[in-house]
């Protein structure tokens, strides 16, 4: 239904919903998008949008939240080899000529 662009009796003659809800919108976005570069903009000025350089070399997972997000690389592999063993137990085992993954 098509209620935007009909006619509205409570509206001023002749005129539709649509152009109120478009001004509307248009001028919350408007409100939105100047709240939000001067709020930044403050952050940017300040100096907390971002992290520093060190912090960014020595791992983000460490510097904020204190402790490692994912393992080692041998954990990783440690775990892709269990998820191969896993699946290789459902589906059964690979195909003749296959290179299994070490």
């Amino acid at each position: 239904m098509a209620i935007g662009v009909l006619p509205n009796t409570h509206l001023e003659a002749g005129t539709t919903s649509f152009g109120v809800q478009l001004t509307s919108t248009l001028a919350i976005c408007g409100w939105s998008f100047v709240t939000m570069l001067a709020l930044f903009s403050i952050f940017k000025a300040i100096g907390i949008l971002r992290v520093t350089e060190a912090e960014e070399k020595k791992d983000l997972d460490i510097s904020e939240h204190g402790m490692q997000a994912y393992g080692s690389a041998g954990t990783v592999m440690a775990s892709a080899g269990l998820i191969l063993a896993l699946v290789s137990k459902c589906v059964g085992p690979p195909p003749p000529g296959t290179r299994a993954l070490t």
